[in-house]
């Protein structure tokens, strides 16, 4: 149909469907019509000659010559099958509409009725050992009253359950914003310190390099003061050198007493 198209319309597929199904049909409707003269003319076979039927039942004990003539005069022998079904799936889809007609307007059908024809239609011979048993002669109908009572009053539960819930999820979320908050300045006061230990230790470290420095440029001093000192007793005792070698060199210039001059 529609050569395998997934993206047939579905009004041309129902065509196509009610295309092939017309001849199927047709020959079903002819069948019912033949099979229907066919039962015709046994019953006019029957009627002339009523014993040579009987007597493959005269053990039965039921009929009798009379009874089949009375029978046939008063009921009519036609074929059980619907000329308008030709097939099963017909029959089913018959059948699922029923259902749903009798779900809509539940108040139109007998349920039990409509379950019992399905159920037949299904092909179980006994229909009614599906069913729930009926209720006890002495019980009493449901009030519908008392249903709808029921019925508020769960949903009035339901009503107060939900409300439970979202109170308490109310509740567990204004817990977590508090903890989260919590949470949050303690990262912050803990930020804060380690940030003032850093500077501390910044200022810490800061001030030993310093006074590292004044220690330093102490004892650069002192050093320097030392070897000044050094170099200002090494020219005086060389002026002290210098000062008694020209004294002993004037001394032996001089002529010794008593003696005279030359």
């Amino acid at each position: 149909m529609a050569e395998g198209k997934a993206d047939t319309p579905v009004g041309t597929m129902l065509a196509a469907l009610e295309q092939t199904s017309k001849m199927i049909s047709a020959v079903h409707r002819r069948s019912h019509t033949a099979q229907a003269l066919e039962f015709q003319t046994l019953l006019e076979h029957i009627r002339e000659r009523p014993e040579d039927f009987i007597k493959y039942f005269v053990r039965d004990g039921f009929w009798s010559v009379e009874r089949l003539k009375k029978a046939l005069d008063n009921w009519s022998l036609i074929p059980r099958a619907d000329p308008n079904t030709p097939t099963q799936m017909h029959r089913l889809l018959k059948m699922m509409a029923l259902k749903q007609l009798q779900q809509l307007a539940p108040d139109l059908y007998d349920e039990k009725k409509v379950d019992t024809i399905i159920l037949r239609t299904l092909g179980f011979e006994d229909p009614e050992e599906f069913f729930a048993p009926p209720a006890p002669p002495g019980q009493m109908p449901p009030d519908p009253s008392l249903a709808i009572a029921t019925i508020v009053a769960q949903t009035e539960a339901g009503k107060n359950t939900s409300r439970e819930k979202i109170a308490m999820g109310q509740g567990q979320l204004k817990v977590l914003e508090f903890q989260g908050k919590q949470q949050t300045e303690a990262q912050n006061l803990a930020a804060q310190v380690e940030l003032q230990r850093q500077k501390d230790e910044a200022a810490a470290e800061l001030q030993r390099q310093k006074d590292d420095a004044a220690a330093e440029r102490e004892l650069l001093k002192i050093g320097a003061a030392m070897e000044t000192g050094d170099a200002d007793r090494e020219h005086q005792s060389s002026e002290s050198e210098a000062t008694r070698t020209q004294a002993e060199k004037i001394a032996r210039m001089k002529p010794a007493p008593g003696k005279p001059k030359k």
